[in-house]
C-alpha cells in the first residue's frame, strides 16, 4: 500500500501515539509523514515483511554476489557517527549480536512508531 497524499491508514491499523513534553500521549495516526521527504510512503503487515524477509535472505529477491553485498559491513576503520563504535551499517541493512547470535535487518522510526 502507497498511502500518496492521504495520511489516513483504512483498514485495521495499529495507532501511532506521541510523547508530548508534559508527558501526555497523543494520536498521531493520521499525521502524513512524507512532509520529512521520503518518508512513509510504503504501509505493511508483519505478515508482509516476514515474507519478504524470508525472500530475500534465502536468495528469492536478490542474486548472490548482491546478497553478499548487502551484508557486508564497511572496512573496520569506518566508523558510527555518533559514538565512533565500529561501523554496523551495510547497504541497508544493519547488524547486531545478541548473545553471540549475528542478526541482519533495519530498524526504524518516525513519530508515533518504532521498529526494532
Amino acid at each position: 500500500l502507497t498511502p500518496g497524499d492521504d495520511p489516513r491508514l483504512h483498514g485495521p491499523q495499529v495507532h501511532g501515539y506521541l510523547r508530548m513534553t508534559d508527558g501526555s500521549l497523543r494520536d498521531i495516526t493520521v499525521y502524513n509523514p512524507s512532509t520529512t521527504w521520503g518518508e512513509g510512503e510504503l504501509v505493511s503487515t508483519v505478515d508482509d515483511l516476514f515474507a519478504f524477509q524470508q525472500a530475500l535472505f534465502s536468495g528469492g529477491l536478490l542474486p548472490p554476489r548482491a546478497l553478499d553485498k548487502l551484508c557486508t559491513l564497511p572496512p573496520a576503520e569506518v566508523r558510527m557517527w555518533k559514538d565512533g563504535s565500529p561501523a554496523r551499517y551495510s547497504m541497508g541493512l544493519q547488524t547486531a549480536t545478541v548473545n553471540g547470535v549475528t542478526f541482519w535487518g533495519k530498524t526504524g522510526e518516525m513519530y508515533g512508531y518504532r521498529t526494532r
